[in-house]
């Protein structure tokens, strides 16, 4: 059985001699050893190499993580705070809209007090449970002429705050005329040392309460 026949000498030593050949004649007495690398160290460096350029020119593990936690945490806090403001406006928004309707509900009664008649025991206007009652000669359009008698009350139906008008003759129809939106309440009280001060509670359907005074002075 034959094997494979080694050369008698090394490669190298052909190089070196070249090498030799091609150097000024007072540099041919060196001697060239040729540089030989092993494969398992050939493998070695071009791991290394590999590795070195991966770390120059990407990102680390631990950089990965550092930088996915601060992504998360502000976009938690980001959405964090759009949800406050959120909650912020429409608290505000609530607010905002119960204060016009009590507004808008206690300009309209104030119009009816500031021209009310007295009875004849010399009051102005009577409270009735929820429902306030009193003599005006305030004018509202679709109104009969004259004095009138008023009720201002919550409807049973929508729960809006109505304003009815009593005609003199008992056969008419009342005039009803919704002056607020759907209430959850409508409450009227008095205030004042002598009781003397009418106020207006109205809650919205959002729950929100407001109490405002119908009368910037007493009334007897």
């Amino acid at each position: 059985m034959s094997g494979i026949r080694r050369p008698d000498h090394d490669p190298g030593d052909g190089r070196a001699a070249t090498l030799r050949d091609n150097l000024p004649a007072e540099s041919r007495h060196l001697k060239f050893q040729p540089i030989t690398a092993r494969r398992g160290e050939v493998r070695s460096a071009k791991i290394i190499h590999r590795a070195m350029m991966c770390s120059k020119s990407g990102f680390t593990l631990l950089e990965v993580l550092l930088a996915t936690t601060l992504t998360a945490a502000v976009t938690l806090a980001t959405f964090s705070w759009i949800h406050t403001q959120t909650r912020a406006n429409r608290a505000a928004s609530v607010r905002l809209q119960a204060i016009a309707t009590t507004d808008t509900t206690a300009a309209a009664i104030r119009d009816d007090l500031l021209q009310t008649v007295a009875d004849s025991r010399g009051r102005r206007f009577e409270m009735q449970g929820k429902e306030l009652r009193l003599t005006t000669l305030n004018h509202m359009p679709g109104d009969p002429l004259g004095a009138k008698r008023v009720v201002w009350r919550q409807d049973g139906k929508t729960n809006a705050l109505v304003r009815e008008i009593k005609p003199a003759d008992p056969e008419a129809p009342p005039i009803i005329r919704a002056v607020s939106r759907k209430l959850e309440l409508v409450r009227f009280s008095k205030s004042g040392a002598g009781g003397d001060i009418l106020l207006l509670t109205c809650r919205t359907e959002q729950g929100k309460e407001l109490t405002v005074p119908l009368t910037l002075v007493g009334i007897p």
